[in-house]
């Protein structure tokens, strides 16, 4: 993958300093969006970058599933974009009494800022509006 090249005279295409664009890349995922990986869970706890009003991730991959993630003040709104219906997939917030919510593909979950985890299975659904697109059925 082609991050940048340069071209100035007889030097063109000048190699890319990809541990850089690592370190970048990893200042964003592991910090600002706030991901943690464990074997069989996925923590979430993402805010915005200093003077920005809102940001976006988009094809965040986890155990072949692939999300994207809006995050704006006070607030984040997880999509799953990958998948099919035979595999239920869960955001818990980990700070509410675990609060769980279903990621269903193509439907959007808006939820306040805070710490999630992400994982395979049911977890106790409870009965709120994580978007106004989306009705949570519970268990």
């Amino acid at each position: 993958a082609v991050v940048s090249t340069q071209s100035t005279g007889e030097y063109v295409g000048c190699t890319n300093f990809l541990t850089a664009v690592g370190g970048f890349l990893q200042s964003l995922i592991h910090g600002y969006l706030g991901v943690r990986v464990e074997e069989s869970v996925m923590y979430l706890s993402p805010h915005l970058l200093p003077g920005c009003t809102s940001t976006g991730y988009t094809g965040v991959m986890y155990h072949g599933e692939r999300y994207n993630v809006t995050v704006t003040q006070g607030s984040f709104t997880i999509t799953r974009t990958t998948g099919n219906g035979f595999e239920v997939w869960s955001i818990v917030d980990c700070a509410e009494g675990g609060k769980s919510y279903p990621l269903i593909t193509g439907k959007g979950v808006e939820l306040s800022s805070g710490q999630y985890k992400i994982c395979q299975g049911e977890e106790r659904w409870e009965m709120v509006e994580a978007s106004p697109s989306l009705a949570l059925i519970p268990e």
